[in-house]
């Protein structure tokens, strides 16, 4: 009797779950019924809140869905927006069985996750890095464009940016136009990793250029 009602607890879990990726370790599952996300460790349960407007196009496709696992994952990496919660306030807060199926005899964390997601644009994967700030210091943010090859970096100040890095079809349309840019070889400029990391100071930009070569590009978007 008790393994049918575990079994009938699972199958109501998993019923929920629209899409299973698995990221960089992580298994990545979608709630629908209840908004969240969940990105599943080994030791670790991150949740982020997921409205049907936002996240029910993303979930369709798994291209879209494995970009913004890796956005949310750069967001667990540099440590920030991060809340504890218990498993005792995760039900609360959220009354999903898949989170307590799935976040069980785990630290569960609630993230942040408020920039746009990462888009796809002629081959290039496209980020927004507006995370980067320290007690002591605020870094410039910035975007990212790169592929198998290259990095391109673009400063991207919080008063032109803001509004494009939350809208994916916006950001789509300046990562266009960067390339665009970047055809043309105006306002680009070679830079050494080290160059690139004592500049920007980004977790993002260490993972995403390794390896690569790297770009700066003056660039302003269009207003």
């Amino acid at each position: 009797m008790m393994m049918l009602l575990l079994l009938s607890f699972v199958a109501m879990a998993m019923a929920q779950n629209l899409v299973l990726d698995r990221v960089e370790g992580y298994s990545v599952e979608y709630d629908d019924q209840h908004n969240i996300v969940l990105l599943v460790g080994s030791t670790a349960c991150y949740i982020v809140e997921a409205t049907d407007a936002r996240w029910d196009p993303i979930v369709r496709s798994r291209e879209e869905l494995h970009a913004a696992a890796l956005g949310i994952i750069r967001v667990i990496e540099s440590n920030t927006g991060l809340t504890d919660l218990t498993q005792r306030e995760a039900i609360q807060a959220y009354g999903s069985r898949l989170e307590s199926l799935q976040c069980s005899l785990k630290k569960i964390y609630r993230g942040q996750f408020l920039t746009g997601f990462p888009v796809h644009v002629k081959g290039y994967l496209v980020e927004y890095d507006d995370r980067r700030k320290s007690v002591w210091y605020t870094f410039q943010n910035i975007v990212l464009l790169t592929n198998a090859e290259n990095c391109y970096i673009v400063e991207a100040p919080d008063a032109a940016w803001d509004s494009i890095g939350q809208s994916s079809e916006d950001l789509q349309n300046a990562g266009s136009a960067i390339l665009e840019q970047v055809g043309t070889n105006t306002g680009v400029t070679s830079l050494t990793a080290a160059q690139a990391s004592s500049q920007y100071q980004s977790l993002l930009e260490r993972t995403q250029c390794f390896g690569k070569s790297i770009y700066k590009v003056s660039y302003s978007p269009r207003t």
